[in-house]
């Protein structure tokens, strides 16, 4: 049996991007790995966070609990009363170094029993696992919780157990104003065993930031493979008068609570001007103001509650897709849909265009959108009539990355000699 510890298991989280990219590659190692154990900590583990009584409470003996993730240690609910007293009798604990220079402290500590309840169980996946991975999807890009626990487990895992680790299906993306996750990278990539990123943006990201020299492999995502039905919900629409467009959001959408709704309005209205339908996409909760849009513009709406498979089909039936959402991007791409690239919170959208090679590589402004539509409406225009041609090398790339990606997986065999061929 061989063992292997995935982190940043990202299909707990209400993100199609999440939940196909880590489907693929459970199914990659599925397929790869013989009489494999594969162990998981999801990006939802990861972000837990923690305090600690200030003295112990009466009737417990139990000093650290969970704060309100979801899955509160004391099985309480997290209502705003509940939450005041637990937070006025007690303060923040973390387990978790905070910068790069106190990985070996807290390193040690944990060794020493000292991680409190996520170093226990984290430990114990470390130790029994004879190879660490990291899914880097959407974790390398800004000072946050997922980016900077996940490279301190992947240093503890390389340099205390000396376990075979690989970072891979990932942008890495460290241009912030406080270098943080920066200097953690500097400190954690040169030690691994292979670094993979996902497109040719991040692979001189790293090399002029970082100083290493990672593969370029494409996302595990291109790996998946859809059958030929055609649901329901997918004939309504070829039913109707007219061919459809998708449109959808981006990452941006929940930086700020800001929406451009008179923008996508116009969009709307000038693609149904066009000749097309429209139907908006949205699974995110920072993207379900374009259900708003749905009654003042006659547009459909396709949301939450439909799976990656689904968008897949319906992204195959439709004849341009405008987003700055990188994995239906993907789904886009292998489905022969071409896409108006809207830019996201990092540069993930450019290096998907330059990986495919893409005829647009200049992504447009979300924040402002509105300037941005005659010009939208111009591509569209110009990816509509080359729409035949621009399908079929879509469709020629992602055939060629359904392929290519699988080393996301088979990289490891280079390492351990039990991978099947």
């Amino acid at each position: 049996m061989t063992s292997i510890l995935l982190i940043n298991d990202t299909s707990d989280q209400n993100n199609w991007g999440c939940q196909a990219t880590t489907s693929a590659l459970k199914g990659l190692l599925a397929d790869h790995v013989a009489n494999l154990e594969l162990k998981t900590i999801t990006l939802g583990q990861i972000r837990k966070q923690f305090r600690a009584y200030k003295s112990y409470p009466f009737g417990s003996n139990k000093r650290v609990f969970e704060w309100f993730s979801g899955n509160d240690h004391e099985n309480t609910k997290g209502t705003k009363l509940i939450r005041k007293i637990k937070a006025s009798s007690s303060v923040p604990i973390e387990f978790f170094p905070s910068v790069s220079d106190e990985f070996d402290d807290i390193a040690r500590a944990w060794i020493k029993g000292q991680g409190g309840p996520v170093g226990r169980e984290t430990l114990e996946k470390i130790k029994s696992s004879d190879v660490v991975i990291l899914n880097g999807e959407g974790a390398m890009f800004s000072n946050t919780l997922k980016g900077q626990r996940p490279l301190f487990l992947m240093y503890l895992a390389k340099k205390y157990f000396g376990k075979p680790s690989f970072i891979i299906n990932h942008s890495a993306h460290f241009m912030t104003s406080t270098p943080l996750l920066l200097s953690m990278a500097r400190t954690v990539y040169p030690l691994m065993d292979m670094v993979l990123v996902r497109e040719p943006y991040s692979s001189r990201n790293l090399q002029n930031l970082v100083g290493v020299e990672p593969e370029v492999v494409p996302d595990a995502i291109f790996s998946l493979r859809f059958d030929s039905s055609v649901p329901d919900f997918v004939q309504e629409l070829k039913n109707l008068n007219s061919e459809y467009v998708c449109i959808g959001a981006t990452s941006l959408a929940g930086v700020t609570s800001w929406k451009p709704y008179d923008a996508y309005c116009k969009l709307i209205n000038k693609m149904k001007n066009l000749g097309f339908n429209v139907v908006l996409i949205a699974k995110d909760k920072a993207d379900m103001f374009l259900k708003d849009i749905v009654k003042s513009t006659d547009a459909s709406f396709f949301g939450p509650d439909r799976s990656f498979f689904d968008l897949y089909q319906l992204l195959k039936g439709s004849r341009l897709y405008i987003s700055g959402r990188y994995h239906p991007m993907i789904l886009a791409s292998m489905a022969g849909c071409p896409f108006v690239p809207l830019n996201a919170n990092m540069h993930k959208i450019e290096g998907l265009c330059e990986l495919l090679e893409y005829p647009i590589r200049q992504t447009f402004d979300y924040f402002r959108l509105s300037s941005e539509i005659d010009d939208i409406i111009q591509v569209s225009e110009t990816l509509l009539n080359a729409y035949e041609e621009t399908s079929s090398k879509l469709k020629i790339y992602s055939e060629k990355f359904s392929l290519s990606s699988k080393r996301n997986i088979t990289v490891i065999d280079t390492y351990l000699n039990w991978g099947r061929q």
